[in-house]
């Protein structure tokens, strides 16, 4: 925030917004679920705190704890690939290792959701090595194509197509073709070795099922940030809001014994529950850091695990180590003789 770089308007305005939700938080009916967030669940003001820690810490980092943050992620997201791979293979019961609702790879994650942004992150990260050197992260890539296909969620298709894109407009139709065709094969082995349950999603799937839920509740935010403008209803208590405005016409299309406790959008969830005056202060503190950051690796880890998140619930793991990710971009711009070889063209 006191620095002279260009980081300190979005440093200031991630401020901001810490202090909006807490204030929101404060003033809302739960005060402590404002602050803690739902149990089991815990998306309050404290996890956006630590997500605007991450994101200090991100910034702060020199070459070499880049290098560092580069390998713990990529342990991290390759190392969940492998737990992926192990729950579809041997589908032991074990708590914590057996499939979720006895079919997709969660990892450790507790959910398939959340195991694809981190693997889809991971392929953003090395997506750039992967495409200027194949036979050295060929590996790398494939693994996490396979890990993927295994928690058999469909929006990762859609990040995909993305990245492909992204590789053949920057690196070339030769290089770009060499970075499809490793992920077109990583998901070729995972359905030969078992994983033929995307495809039955994929399928079986409707615009209801899909985003039908998904689309109410956006607009049934809306329609409560309408009549709370100001400072929505806390952070973490999405519920909250859906209970007191919905009409019993929604619910009829809710799935029994279902709760909504996300908005499955991270700009829906942030105005619903800190106003349009939190969500005004996170657009710049995000998109402020995004026109500032370096093009690298970290931007496009971070890129895809919020794009997850676009139609997905916030999640504890994945949000902070996207803006952990985020910050380290900024860190590889503004400091560029410390890590040249980070900056262009490392998505």
């Amino acid at each position: 925030v006191r620095s002279a770089s260009p980081l300190r308007w979005p440093a200031r305005a991630a401020v901001a917004f810490l202090a909006v939700a807490l204030v929101s938080a404060l003033v809302s009916p739960s005060p402590h679920i404002g602050f803690f967030g739902l149990y089991l669940w815990g998306t309050g003001w404290l996890f956006w705190l630590g997500a605007a820690g991450a994101f200090a810490i991100g910034a702060s980092l020199g070459p070499k704890d880049r290098r560092w943050l580069l390998a713990g992620l990529l342990v991290g997201a390759v190392g969940s690939a492998l737990v992926a791979v192990f729950q579809i293979v041997k589908n032991v019961p074990t708590a914590g290792l057996s499939l979720y609702d006895g079919k997709q790879a969660d990892a450790f994650l507790g959910n398939p959701i959340h195991l694809e942004a981190l693997l889809l992150g991971g392929l953003a990260l090395v997506l750039g090595r992967a495409c200027r050197s194949p036979l050295r992260w060929g590996a790398v890539v494939l693994l996490l194509g396979v890990g993927l296909e295994f928690t058999f969620e469909r929006f990762a298709l859609v990040i995909l197509v993305l990245l492909v894109l992204y590789a053949l407009y920057a690196y070339g139709a030769r290089r770009g073709a060499t970075f499809a065709l490793l992920v077109g094969v990583g998901y070729g082995i995972a359905y030969l070795g078992g994983g033929s349950g995307l495809g039955s999603r994929v399928t079986s799937g409707t615009s209801e099922t899909t985003f039908g839920l998904r689309l109410r509740v956006w607009l049934q935010g809306a329609h409560y940030l309408l009549h709370h403008p100001l400072l929505g209803a806390g952070p973490g208590q999405l519920r909250t809001a859906m209970d007191s405005s919905a009409t019993l016409s929604f619910y009829q299309h809710v799935l029994a014994g279902r709760a909504l406790t996300d908005g499955h959008d991270i700009f829906v969830e942030v105005a619903v529950t800190t106003g349009f005056l939190g969500l005004a202060c996170f657009l710049v503190w995000l998109f402020g850091t995004v026109r500032i950051a370096a093009r690298c690796g970290f931007l496009g880890f971070a890129g895809a695990m919020v794009a997850v998140e676009l139609v997905e619930p916030l999640n504890l793991a994945i949000l902070p180590l996207a803006f952990l990710a985020l910050g380290a971009a900024t860190a590889v711009r503004w400091r560029p003789a410390e890590m040249p070889s980070d900056t262009a063209h490392q998505l």
